[in-house]
């Protein structure tokens, strides 16, 4: 049932051309990378060329969802597709699944790339070590290691510099390295 759905939610080419997830909640403002950081970061991947799914749940994210559609539809038409609110479960694996990547936050959607073994990219804080359960195969953890990091703190500390330090060109940085390492990227 999902997988056959899942026409009728992306145009043709999201399957031809292939598509990267951006998924920018978490249900923890602790865990949350900042907004504008992550419209760069749709902007750019969609001048390079990739298409976007994004999804999440609950109002302020759907809200936030939009801002990301408009700013990776600035460089491609559709750059994006919004699908915030409108996946089951079983959909957005499936949605998770069929993607070339996985851009996240330490989330729920971070551990369903892993167990579908999807190549995902996730912004963690200190607040875990992300050793803990990244299969190394499929997870790629961008972090600011600092001399607190990881701290374990259930509710982190004032400034939240694990993840607030955490710049855009972090992200490349992996990606370049990864994509270097594999020979192929998304």
């Amino acid at each position: 049932e999902s997988k056959a759905s899942l026409p009728k939610l992306l145009p043709e080419k999201f399957f031809q051309e292939g598509y990267v997830v951006l998924h920018p909640g978490s249900g923890s403002g602790l865990k949350a990378w900042e907004e504008k950081k992550w419209l760069e970061l749709a902007q750019k991947l969609s001048r390079k060329g990739c298409l976007l799914v994004l999804t999440g749940q609950g109002p302020k994210e759907l809200l936030f969802l939009q801002k990301l559609e408009t700013a990776a539809e600035v460089a491609k038409e559709p750059g994006a597709v919004n699908l915030g609110g409108r996946l089951n479960l079983n959909q957005l694996q499936a949605i998770v699944q069929g993607a070339r990547a996985v851009v996240c936050v330490d989330s729920m959607i971070a551990h369903l790339a892993g167990a579908c073994g999807v190549k995902s990219f996730i912004f963690f804080n200190g607040l875990n070590n992300y050793r803990h359960w990244t299969p190394p195969e499929s997870a790629c953890p961008v972090f600011k290691k600092l001399p607190c990091f990881p701290c374990y703190r259930r509710r982190g500390c004032l400034e939240m510099g694990c993840l607030s330090r955490i710049e855009t060109a972090d992200f490349w940085q992996k990606l370049e390295a990864v994509c270097k390492k594999q020979r192929a990227c998304f």
